[in-house]
This record gives C-alpha cells, sequence and structure tokens, in this order.
C-alpha cells in the first residue's frame, strides 16, 4: 500500500481533536466511534507524560493517534512518535525544504534521520501530515504536496484566515479563504496526496467544508464542543429557573 493510500485509509470518516489534558475525557469523546484523533499539543496544555496516556487511550480504542506537535522541531517530532503515536502533523509548514525536515525527522535512516532507542518504535508506516496556515504556504502547496516522505496535508483555516486578513471562524468560508482552499486541494491531487482540514464549528461548517471537497476533515473539538454545550444548558437552565422562581 502506498503512502498517500495508507493515510486515505487512516484518516476515513471523521475526526475529532483533543485538547483537554485527560484521558478519560479522550475516552467519553471516543466513545462516538471516532476513527483517528488528533491529539494537539500545539494549542494545549498537554505534557509529554499525558500525551502518551492519551495515545494509549486513542488506540486502546481502535483510533489512530495523530500528534499536532507544537512545533516543526525534530525533537518534538520524535518524542511524539516515541510515545507510540501513529503519526504526527506538523503546523507552520511554510516550504518544501520545512516539508523535508519534517519528513526526515518521521523516518529512520536512510529514508531519514530520526533516532533510534530502545523504547522507540520501529514502525514504518507512521503518518507525516503537513499543515499549511499561511497565503505563503498556500502559494507554495504544490511544491509542499510534492515532498517526498510526506502522506498528506491539511489547512488551518484559522491561522490562514488570520494571513489572509480575515477573522477566524466567522471567515472561514469568504470567499478569499475558499479560493486558497482550492488551490491547496488541487494541489494535492496533482501530487496524489489527499488534502484535508478541520471543521470544528458545528454542523454548518462541516455541511459547508465537506461541499468543497476535501479528502478528510476533523470535525469535532472537545473544548469547543464542551463550552458550546454548557452554554446551552445554562441557557435552558436560565429558562427554566426564570419560570419556576420568577
Amino acid at each position: 500500500m502506498s503512502e498517500p493510500d495508507a493515510a486515505r485509509r487512516v484518516l476515513a470518516g471523521p475526526g475529532a481533536v483533543v485538547s483537554i489534558p485527560d484521558p478519560g475525557a479522550a475516552d467519553a469523546v471516543l466513545s462516538a466511534g471516532y476513527g483517528w484523533v488528533v491529539i494537539d499539543t500545539e494549542h494545549s496544555v498537554i505534557d509529554p507524560s499525558t500525551q502518551v496516556w492519551l495515545t494509549a487511550t486513542v488506540q486502546g480504542r481502535g483510533a489512530a493517534a495523530l500528534v499536532r506537535v507544537a512545533a516543526n522541531d525534530h525533537q518534538l517530532i520524535g518524542a511524539a512518535l516515541d510515545g507510540g503515536a501513529d503519526g504526527v502533523i506538523v503546523p507552520g509548514v511554510e516550504s518544501p525544504d520545512a516539508a523535508a525536515a519534517a519528513a526526515a525527522a518521521v523516518r529512520y535512516p536512510p529514508r531519514g534521520t530520526r533516532s533510534i532507542g530502545p523504547v522507540r518504535r520501529q514502525r514504518p508506516d507512521l503518518l507525516c501530515i503537513m499543515q499549511i496556515e499561511s497565503q505563503e504556504a498556500v502559494a507554495r502547496a504544490a511544491q509542499i504536496a510534492a515532498v517526498e516522505g510526506i502522506d498528506a496535508v491539511m489547512v488551518g483555516p484559522g491561522d490562514l484566515a488570520l494571513s489572509l486578513g480575515r477573522a477566524p471562524g466567522i471567515d472561514s468560508h469568504h470567499p478569499d479563504l475558499r479560493a486558497a482552499y482550492r488551490a491547496v486541494i488541487q494541489a494535492c491531487r496533482t501530487a496524489g496526496r489527499p488534502a484535508g482540514t478541520f471543521a470544528l464549528l458545528g454542523a454548518d461548517d462541516v455541511r459547508a467544508t465537506a461541499e468543497a471537497g476535501w479528502d478528510f476533515i476533523a470535525t469535532f473539538h472537545d473544548r469547543s464542543a464542551l463550552a458550546r454545550t454548557a452554554a446551552v444548558e445554562k441557557h435552558a437552565a436560565d429558562d427554566v429557573l426564570a419560570s419556576a422562581m420568577g
């Protein structure tokens, strides 16, 4: 199975993003049946030891555990994989050279530069996913997607919106963003790599995102979903209490 085909198999169906540093919370999310999970160490307080427990929790539910590392850093990538992750998502990739460095950090020699140790996993099937998040990276998407050793490309719509002078979330489907999405999707099609993104703002966001033609989408974010549910429950309770106690 080729690397892009392996990525498509792993990333089939909707994915979830876990940012709460609690394996119990992650297990509750996984009870919904997600097949792949992004453990987000870029925008959370998940530390290395918690990352290991979250990875084990995700895999214990039969899902793939992908760690979004905090930066395109050889040590961070290696540590995530040493912790048992099925792959990494590398944020802020701006150029083919940066993509090549990330791919090398995932692969053992002679394909890459990853170091081996007594507790490190020697798996050949680890996924290396590049995240495009800026106008400059979109312009280089074809070159990034063609880099040997990467398996897929994701777009970070929030940071991309900022790069284009738009508001994250509010402008996720603005024509400027849609044009950037099309450019990345086409670049990935040409390179034979699956293209994915995040749609974490509810059903309308997921629907509009799916219509753009992405190959895979993360549709759930634990902290955002908790905040939305808390707001709905509080509003309902306020109405009930106002009626019963008013």
